[in-house]
């Protein structure tokens, strides 16, 4: 949940009587139009640019800007890129808290703090560390996989901060491996190139991992969002309670997570489906790696859609 909103009357021409908070005396507003600040209250993290009345003050894409509504309330800080759909992504809802260098890199060690104490043990080395908007930082993404991390700087705003990320990373974490992967859709349309490279100590663009016990061979270079469909490790668990002497159809495969967990549970037969050859040969590696026979397994290789007509 946002903390609830400040409600401050925020003058018309500069700030002066909030000189002694940490945010520049000149600090740009965005205005919202009359009706459209409910969303925001109710906790919505985006202000699309159809909210926005105006704009005071001279802003840059991801500049970080005071937003208010149509009476001059403060509503939230965000960065702004009006080059977006989503014109303000809101990083705080508290007027003292504005957001600079030490404010982003304390976010950061609360998400990354939180996931250590989570996945204390062995079983599990690799995890999302920090979850965009999940962790009130709208446009970052870090994921775990053992001792690499890969990094996603999605938007502009995100983009200002990536020496305080990087630094915050490698103190934490002590990584081998910083890979970057924004190469996704949504930094071209933030107005950013997209990027996917070494970015820190070792040069490995694979890796193995550990999930509930089982092993995975991750391509962080090449495979699907930053390598591993982490998102689906409580679903692949569950595979445990009704696996057993069934046979398993697994669409759009990938590299076989949910295969692993089926015939570890004891599926009588797995056939995976995915449209791509290379995948396939990731997923027979992850057979061999958790000491699982292929006599069991069929792999087609195909569009699912078409194959499934």
């Amino acid at each position: 949940m946002w903390p609830q909103r400040s409600r401050v009357q925020v003058p018309s021409s500069t700030l002066p009587q909030y000189n002694q908070m940490a945010f520049p005396k000149n600090t740009p507003r965005v205005v919202l139009k009359k009706d459209y600040k409910e969303s925001l209250a109710l906790a919505n993290p985006w202000i699309f640019k159809g909210a926005v009345e105006d704009v005071k003050g001279s802003l840059d894409p991801g500049d970080v800007a005071m937003v208010v509504d149509s009476k001059g309330d403060f509503l939230a800080w965000g960065y702004v890129n009006l080059q977006s759909q989503i014109a303000v992504r809101v990083l705080s809802k508290q007027i003292e808290a504005f957001p600079d260098n030490d404010f982003i890199k304390n976010r950061i060690l609360n998400a990354i703090r939180y996931r250590l104490r989570h996945f204390k043990g062995p079983e599990t080395d690799a995890f999302r560390l920090v979850n965009s908007e999940g962790d009130f930082l709208p446009g970052l993404i870090v994921d775990r996989y053992s001792d690499t991390v890969v990094l996603q700087v999605l938007t502009m705003g995100m983009e200002r901060f990536r020496d305080v990320i990087l630094s915050t990373i490698v103190k934490e974490i002590k990584p081998l491996t910083i890979w970057e992967r924004s190469d996704t859709s949504l930094r071209k349309r933030e107005g950013l190139d997209q990027k996917n490279c070494l970015i820190y100590g070792e040069n490995n663009t694979s890796v193995i991992i550990r999930e509930n016990g089982f092993f995975f061979y991750v391509d962080i270079k090449g495979g699907q969002k930053t390598g591993f469909y982490l998102d689906q490790r409580d679903n692949r668990l569950q595979l445990k309670d009704f696996a057993s002497n069934f046979k398993i159809l697994n669409c759009f495969s990938y590299t076989g997570g949910f295969s692993v967990y089926g015939l570890k549970y004891g599926a009588s037969h797995v056939t995976n489906l995915d449209f791509s050859q290379l995948v396939m040969g990731i997923l027979n590696k992850n057979l061999s790696l958790n000491n699982l026979s292929a006599e069991n397994v069929q792999n087609i290789v195909g569009d699912a859609f078409d194959i499934l007509r």
